[in-house]
């Protein structure tokens, strides 16, 4: 079963204690992000509201579609990625949910390392042509 958890502290998160923003891409692509909706344990509030990280998310998603919108909210998304990344490969897996990848093509967002979670080339399969 996958873990979850939480952008702004990194502990888990249930059914009904987040907060989850899913991004949905023009091929398919879904990625979910998430943050407790629950006290912090500083007990100053929760997590969406304490992660300064958030707000920009969130403004950046109000913007109208189009070219300016769009980079706003990669940019958003890419700092919390890199902030996820920062923790390491297993907390950027767990807390950078590509709930569905593209469903074919040469690119993924299931890259090795901490390249998850970004667009990267699909390794091509190559068939031995040494054996013809």
């Amino acid at each position: 079963m996958k873990r979850r958890v939480c952008l702004f502290c990194g502990g888990r998160t249930g059914l009904d204690d987040a907060l989850e923003l899913v991004m949905r891409g023009t091929r398919g692509e879904i990625i979910t992000l998430r943050w407790h909706m629950t006290d912090h344990p500083s007990g100053e509030g929760p997590c969406a509201a304490l992660d300064p990280m958030h707000d920009p998310m969130a403004d950046a998603l109000g913007l109208p579609d189009g070219p300016e919108g769009d980079r706003v909210a990669m940019d958003a998304y890419k700092a919390l990625r890199d902030r996820a990344a920062e923790r390491g490969v297993e907390h950027l897996r767990d807390a950078i949910e590509v709930t569905r990848d593209f469903p074919t093509g040469r690119w993924t967002l299931k890259g090795d390392g901490d390249r998850w979670g970004l667009l990267t080339e699909r390794w091509a399969k190559r068939r031995n042509r040494s054996n013809r």
